[in-house]
C-alpha cells in the first residue's frame, strides 16, 4: 500500500508526490527531489540559503512520514 506525502511545506504539483510512505511489509520513505524554494515560493538568495532550505523540506516530508534525519 502507498500513501503519498504531502507536508504544508511541499511546493505542490499534479505530476508528483513530495514522497511516498510504503506499508506493506516493512515501511519505506521515498523522497522526491526537494529544491531550495519555501512554501510562500519564495527562493533562497544564494546556493548555502538554499541549500538549507532543501533540507527543510525533505525534513517536512519525512516528518509527514513520522521519521525525521535523525532514523
Amino acid at each position: 500500500m502507498f500513501h503519498g506525502l504531502e507536508p504544508q511545506r511541499a511546493q505542490t504539483s499534479p505530476f508528483h508526490s513530495a514522497g511516498i510512505r510504503v506499508t506493506h511489509f516493512d515501511e519505506l520513505v521515498v523522497v522526491s527531489g526537494q529544491v531550495g524554494v519555501r512554501p510562500d515560493g519564495t527562493i533562497g538568495q544564494d546556493i548555502i540559503e538554499q541549500t538549507q532550505i532543501a533540507f527543510e523540506n525533505v525534513e517536512a516530508v519525512l516528518a509527514e512520514g513520522r521519521l525525521d534525519l535523525g532514523r
